[in-house]
């Protein structure tokens, strides 16, 4: 008996959907880390008055200063495994050539709304408060303000997946 994909009747469609499902994850944590970096920024000074103690004062200027680092690494982990999550999941779904023009299709699609987050991460990026943390999140603004290069190559790899996996 075959198993009933979470967006289709079949596992077919996953190649797709997990590329989306990349894109949209993507979009979610750099807005939440910088976001949250924004915020901490703006209450930083205030909770470093409040704290006694030369201890917590030092804490609070720590993660001030490590926050971004985590983040940006972490963002940048997330992205290469989620990559490699895709291949993996399109090389064990069952599939016919015939999906495969199919998929080529989708890509389009794919695309358009990869170039639609990147420019609303974008829009989102030039506002003040976002412009001062740019260079403190160098690879997270880098991949959203080329996110659709970087999904095409991602597309391009699940393409080459399904056509390779289809000749053996």
């Amino acid at each position: 008996m075959r198993k009933k994909g979470f967006f289709r009747g079949s596992k077919k469609a996953n190649a797709i959907t997990d590329t989306i499902m990349v894109i949209v994850f993507l979009f979610g944590f750099a807005m939440f880390s910088t976001t949250a970096y924004v915020i901490f920024n703006s209450v930083q000074a205030d909770l470093i008055e409040s704290v006694d103690g030369a201890e917590a004062k030092q804490v609070a200027t720590d993660i001030g200063t490590n926050y971004p680092l985590w983040f940006d690494g972490a963002f940048i982990m997330a992205f290469i495994l989620l990559w490699l999550f895709v291949l993996g999941a399109s090389l064990f779904v069952e599939t016919h050539p015939l999906f495969f023009i199919i998929a080529i299709l989708m890509f389009v699609f794919i695309i358009i709304a990869a170039a639609i987050i990147s420019n609303s991460f974008a829009e989102i990026g030039e506002e003040q408060e976002y412009q001062a943390i740019q260079s403190d999140f160098a690879k997270t603004f880098y991949i959203m303000n080329h996110l659709v290069e970087f999904c095409m190559v991602i597309l391009f790899s699940v393409g080459g997946v399904l056509y390779g996996k289809s000749k053996l």
